[in-house]
Protein backbone atom coordinates (compact mmCIF):
# COMPACT_ATOMS: atom_id res chain seq x y z
CA UNK A 1 0.00 0.00 0.00
CA UNK A 2 1.21 3.27 -0.80
CA UNK A 3 2.38 5.62 2.26
CA UNK A 4 0.57 8.37 3.72
CA UNK A 5 2.03 11.84 4.26
CA UNK A 6 0.86 14.02 6.90
CA UNK A 7 2.09 17.53 6.30
CA UNK A 8 1.90 19.08 9.57
CA UNK A 9 0.10 19.27 12.93
CA UNK A 10 -3.48 21.13 11.09
CA UNK A 11 -3.20 18.61 8.66
CA UNK A 12 -3.18 15.49 11.66
CA UNK A 13 -5.77 17.28 13.12
CA UNK A 14 -8.38 17.03 10.50
CA UNK A 15 -7.85 13.46 10.23
CA UNK A 16 -8.87 13.07 14.33
CA UNK A 17 -11.05 10.73 14.46
CA UNK A 18 -10.52 8.62 10.78
CA UNK A 19 -8.34 6.05 9.75
CA UNK A 20 -5.67 7.56 8.16
CA UNK A 21 -3.91 4.55 7.03
CA UNK A 22 -3.46 0.73 6.64
CA UNK A 23 -0.73 -1.08 6.33
CA UNK A 24 0.51 -3.68 4.69
CA UNK A 25 0.45 -7.21 5.93
CA UNK A 26 3.40 -8.86 7.73
CA UNK A 27 4.20 -12.51 8.29
CA UNK A 28 5.17 -13.70 12.36
CA UNK A 29 7.06 -16.28 11.20
CA UNK A 30 8.54 -19.08 13.92
CA UNK A 31 11.98 -17.53 13.40
CA UNK A 32 10.96 -13.78 14.44
CA UNK A 33 8.99 -15.39 17.67
CA UNK A 34 12.14 -17.83 18.68
CA UNK A 35 14.56 -14.19 18.02
CA UNK A 36 11.61 -12.65 20.33
CA UNK A 37 12.18 -15.36 22.47
CA UNK A 38 15.71 -14.93 22.79
CA UNK A 39 15.75 -11.25 23.25
CA UNK A 40 12.90 -11.46 26.48
CA UNK A 41 13.93 -14.42 27.41
CA UNK A 42 10.14 -15.60 26.86
CA UNK A 43 10.65 -18.92 26.31
CA UNK A 44 7.50 -20.79 26.90
CA UNK A 45 7.06 -23.74 25.05
CA UNK A 46 3.46 -22.39 23.39
CA UNK A 47 5.66 -19.64 21.84
CA UNK A 48 9.06 -22.38 20.66
CA UNK A 49 7.91 -25.57 21.11
CA UNK A 50 5.55 -26.50 18.07
CA UNK A 51 5.34 -30.24 18.52
CA UNK A 52 4.31 -30.03 21.88
CA UNK A 53 2.27 -26.64 20.98
CA UNK A 54 0.11 -28.76 18.23
CA UNK A 55 -0.65 -31.45 20.58
CA UNK A 56 -1.13 -29.45 24.50
CA UNK A 57 -2.08 -26.12 23.44
CA UNK A 58 -5.65 -25.00 22.55
CA UNK A 59 -4.34 -22.21 19.40
CA UNK A 60 -3.21 -26.30 17.38
CA UNK A 61 0.52 -24.86 16.83
CA UNK A 62 3.11 -22.25 18.37
CA UNK A 63 1.84 -18.68 18.86
CA UNK A 64 3.45 -15.39 19.07
CA UNK A 65 4.51 -13.36 22.22
CA UNK A 66 1.57 -10.63 22.77
CA UNK A 67 4.34 -8.16 23.03
CA UNK A 68 5.64 -9.59 19.91
CA UNK A 69 2.79 -8.08 17.83
CA UNK A 70 2.60 -5.17 19.51
CA UNK A 71 6.27 -4.22 19.65
CA UNK A 72 5.41 -4.50 15.53
CA UNK A 73 3.71 -0.98 15.63
CA UNK A 74 6.80 0.84 14.96
CA UNK A 75 7.56 -1.55 11.87
CA UNK A 76 3.93 -1.01 10.46
CA UNK A 77 4.02 2.44 11.09
CA UNK A 78 7.34 3.40 9.65
CA UNK A 79 6.50 1.39 6.65
CA UNK A 80 2.78 3.09 6.72
CA UNK A 81 3.31 6.77 7.59
CA UNK A 82 5.08 9.80 6.58
CA UNK A 83 5.62 12.75 9.14
CA UNK A 84 8.01 14.85 6.90
CA UNK A 85 8.02 18.10 9.62
CA UNK A 86 8.22 16.09 12.73
CA UNK A 87 11.97 16.21 14.35
CA UNK A 88 11.04 13.17 15.90
CA UNK A 89 8.24 10.89 16.93
CA UNK A 90 8.01 8.90 20.38
CA UNK A 91 6.42 5.50 21.67
CA UNK A 92 4.69 7.80 25.10
CA UNK A 93 2.82 4.97 25.88
CA UNK A 94 -0.33 2.56 25.92
CA UNK A 95 -3.75 2.10 27.94
CA UNK A 96 -5.84 -0.86 28.01
CA UNK A 97 -3.93 -2.98 25.63
CA UNK A 98 -5.69 -6.37 24.89
CA UNK A 99 -4.82 -8.95 23.24
CA UNK A 100 -7.76 -10.72 22.00
CA UNK A 101 -6.76 -13.40 19.90
CA UNK A 102 -3.61 -15.15 19.00
CA UNK A 103 -1.67 -14.95 16.12
CA UNK A 104 -0.28 -18.44 15.25
CA UNK A 105 3.22 -18.46 13.72
CA UNK A 106 2.92 -18.17 9.81
CA UNK A 107 -0.18 -16.06 10.16
CA UNK A 108 0.06 -12.17 9.04
CA UNK A 109 -0.76 -9.25 11.04
CA UNK A 110 -1.74 -5.27 9.99
CA UNK A 111 -2.19 -1.95 11.77
CA UNK A 112 -4.72 0.21 11.31
CA UNK A 113 -4.19 4.05 12.21
CA UNK A 114 -6.31 6.60 13.92
CA UNK A 115 -5.30 9.68 15.30
CA UNK A 116 -7.44 10.48 18.59
CA UNK A 117 -7.94 14.11 20.36
CA UNK A 118 -6.35 15.27 22.94
CA UNK A 119 -5.12 18.11 25.00
CA UNK A 120 -2.01 20.20 23.26
CA UNK A 121 0.55 21.90 24.55
CA UNK A 122 0.17 25.80 23.89
CA UNK A 123 3.88 26.15 21.98
CA UNK A 124 5.02 22.85 20.04
CA UNK A 125 3.57 19.52 21.20
CA UNK A 126 0.71 17.81 20.02
CA UNK A 127 -0.17 13.86 20.98
CA UNK A 128 -3.33 13.00 19.27
CA UNK A 129 -4.47 9.62 21.27
CA UNK A 130 -1.38 9.71 23.64
CA UNK A 131 -2.05 8.84 27.15
CA UNK A 132 -0.04 9.05 30.23
CA UNK A 133 0.71 6.35 32.97
CA UNK A 134 -1.41 6.11 35.94
CA UNK A 135 1.26 4.61 37.70
CA UNK A 136 3.87 7.57 38.72
CA UNK A 137 4.33 8.95 42.18
CA UNK A 138 1.69 11.48 43.23
CA UNK A 139 4.20 14.19 43.87
CA UNK A 140 5.48 14.11 40.74
CA UNK A 141 4.30 16.26 37.63
CA UNK A 142 3.32 14.16 34.99
CA UNK A 143 6.10 13.40 32.21
CA UNK A 144 4.13 14.90 29.24
CA UNK A 145 4.02 17.54 31.86
CA UNK A 146 7.73 17.90 32.61
CA UNK A 147 8.60 17.09 28.63
CA UNK A 148 6.39 19.81 26.72
CA UNK A 149 8.63 23.28 26.93
CA UNK A 150 4.89 24.88 26.76
CA UNK A 151 3.12 23.52 29.34
CA UNK A 152 -0.70 22.24 29.41
CA UNK A 153 -3.90 24.52 28.98
CA UNK A 154 -4.26 23.97 32.82
CA UNK A 155 -2.53 23.32 35.82
CA UNK A 156 -4.88 20.28 36.80
CA UNK A 157 -5.81 18.91 32.88
CA UNK A 158 -6.00 15.32 32.97
CA UNK A 159 -6.08 13.62 29.70
CA UNK A 160 -8.66 10.63 29.54
CA UNK A 161 -7.74 7.20 28.77
CA UNK A 162 -7.58 6.39 25.04
CA UNK A 163 -6.79 3.05 22.86
CA UNK A 164 -3.28 2.18 21.99
CA UNK A 165 -3.58 3.37 18.39
CA UNK A 166 -2.39 6.69 18.12
CA UNK A 167 0.49 8.87 16.57
CA UNK A 168 2.42 11.30 18.76
CA UNK A 169 3.96 14.30 16.73
CA UNK A 170 6.63 16.51 18.48
CA UNK A 171 8.36 19.66 16.79
CA UNK A 172 10.31 21.89 18.09
CA UNK A 173 12.01 19.75 21.27
CA UNK A 174 15.23 20.19 21.50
Amino acid sequence: MPRVEIRDLQELRRQIGREVAVSDWLPVTQERIDLFAEATGDRQWIHLDAERAAAESPFGGTVAHGFLTLSLLPRLAADTLVLPEAKLTVNYGLNRVRFPSPVRAGQRIRAHFSPRPSRTCRRACSSPGASRSRRRAATSPPAWRRRCPGGTRGSNARRPARPARHLLLCRGVP
